[in-house]
């Protein structure tokens, strides 16, 4: 454990370049935006839609890291590999490394964005914060998992193209590890709309409504003040979604790290 925990520190040190430039890209098209918004009349909305769409492409942020670290990696992969630690762990502190500087980026940006938002009184007056603050854990947690989701499948398949790169030219196998991307999640998008997903994961409902607070929209319409009322609450999700989908994650990295540990290693 106590290597483990060495290795991952050793991982976010190796990545702290990866961490340093999406908060010096944000903070530079911020001060752009700013600018701009500051001469329109609009600094505090500007900032804040910004921040906003930053924290949206936090999804990819994981894949991001990884993308980087193991690039990194590839330069020196002899001497990666040669640590006594199991692939397995090896890829985990990589993961873990990467959940942190996703977490302090996303807070960053949220800050400023909470920030810009409450600065502007028109801005403010429009958002729900009440909805907000009440549904944060859960929207978050499946932020962070979505997230995870995608940076297995980019490891899965970044130890692929590891495999084609040792018999063919990397700008072939880049193009093969493309092709081979596309056609397994279009095989795999034609799947969770077959009837036998369907049977594995079409359990354990879940009231949604339960969990999430719904904002409830009202207008009036009509020459004479009718009153139209909108509420979201008959959302389900299932249980065997969940289930499946950690599922899979969990076979995806198992794959990867056995052919790291068998077909990759040098």
């Amino acid at each position: 454990m106590n290597a483990w925990l060495s290795l991952t520190k050793k991982e976010l040190r190796l990545g702290f370049t990866a961490f340093l430039v999406p908060i010096i890209a944000f903070v530079v098209v911020a001060a752009i935006a700013t600018f701009f918004g500051y001469r329109a009349g609009y600094t505090w909305e500007v900032l804040a839609v910004v921040s906003v769409g930053a924290t949206g492409a936090q999804i990819a942020y994981l894949t991001y890291y990884l993308l980087w670290s193991l690039q990194s990696e590839r330069k020196k992969l002899h001497l990666w590999l040669h640590n006594p630690l199991p692939a397995y762990a090896l890829l985990l502190a990589k993961i873990v490394a990467g959940l942190i500087s996703m977490a302090v980026t996303t807070i960053f940006t949220l800050s400023v964005f909470f920030t810009a938002a409450n600065l502007s009184e028109d801005f403010s007056n429009g958002i729900p914060w009440s909805v907000i603050y009440d549904n944060a854990w859960i929207i978050g947690l499946h932020f962070f998992v979505f997230a995870l989701d995608l940076a297995i499948w980019f490891m899965f398949y970044w130890m692929i193209y590891l495999i084609f790169t040792r018999y063919i030219a990397p700008f072939l196998s880049s193009v093969l590890i493309i092709i081979v991307a596309i056609v397994t999640s279009s095989l795999y998008g034609w799947f969770t709309e077959s009837w036998l997903y369907q049977k594995l994961t079409m359990w354990g409902e879940i009231n949604v409504s339960e969990f999430i607070k719904f904002p409830q929209f009202k207008a009036d319409i009509g020459p004479e003040g009718g009153e139209f009322t909108s509420e979201m609450s008959n959302m389900s999700a299932y249980v065997g979604e969940y289930v499946f989908g950690i599922a899979i994650a969990l076979i995806l990295f198992s794959i990867a790290a056995w052919m790291l540990d068998r077909k990759v290693e040098v």
